[in-house]
């Protein structure tokens, strides 16, 4: 499967757990003996740890070791979700929800910024547009489909399988390559970016290969360069030089 393909297949998969899991929190509160004042509360309950680290979450990484960071959080919020199947306090339904969101932070934010490495530059725009359908999709069949499962088989039910589309997140994540943006490979190869920011090809003495006036690519060996310096000086070279001299 083409990674393009895997991140929005993820970011369903992630939305849709997130909603079977939101949809099944109020009634597990309510069966709880929850009252409308902490019923108000619990979307505060994810929303606050995302929202407080999803800008500082996985701020060290780089595009080799993201998806990394993103899947260690994915096993973390899977045992959240699941420990909701047997929390008999209210403490704990306020509490897993903040473990959801805040192991979140690690995850929509790296997914989107591998997407931006594996899209070419001029397919970004539609790119992101069918990843925003995959996670809209994700949102309303976890609402559909979390209200028939708590409906027909209860809160365990429920939230196993919330817990397993987590983990399949994770698993689909780990078929996504890693690749670096490809400024910093060129840089890590010894290649430097002039001020106009594009990369010049490297000759093969490591330095920098400046392009021809005509446009074309410079092809010249620096060794070419010194060697026309050590050449004895002609008559019209020597004329030159005085013409400049005299200017």
């Amino acid at each position: 499967m083409r990674p393009i393909l895997r991140l929005c297949l993820a970011a369903f998969l992630m939305d849709m757990a997130l909603y079977l899991t939101l949809t099944g929190i109020p009634y597990k509160a309510l069966a709880l003996g929850a009252g409308s004042l902490a019923l108000g509360f619990l979307p505060m309950a994810y929303s606050l740890p995302y929202g407080a680290s999803a800008v500082w979450a996985g701020r060290g990484t780089n595009s080799r070791d993201r998806l990394r960071v993103a899947r260690m959080g994915l096993f973390i919020a899977a045992l959240a979700v699941a420990s909701l199947i047997r929390a008999d306090r209210m403490s704990w339904v306020f509490v897993a929800p903040g473990v959801l969101g805040l192991m979140l932070a690690f995850f929509w934010p790296q997914v989107q910024a591998t997407l931006a490495d594996v899209t070419p530059p001029a397919k970004l725009t539609p790119t992101l547009g069918w990843f925003n359908v995959s996670w809209s999709l994700g949102k309303g069949m976890g609402y559909l489909v979390g209200g028939v499962l708590l409906s027909r088989f209860g809160f365990t039910t429920l939230f196993a399988a919330a817990a397993v589309c987590v983990v399949a997140v994770a698993l689909v994540l780990r078929g996504v390559p890693a690749r670096g943006a490809p400024t910093e490979s060129r840089l890590e190869r010894g290649g430097k970016v002039p001020r106009s920011g594009r990369l010049l090809p490297l000759r093969p003495g490591g330095e920098p290969s400046l392009p021809s006036p005509s446009g074309g690519q410079s092809l010249h060996h620096p060794q070419e360069d010194s060697a026309q310096d050590r050449r004895p000086p002609t008559r019209s070279r020597t004329m030159a030089a005085g013409q400049c001299g005299l200017g």
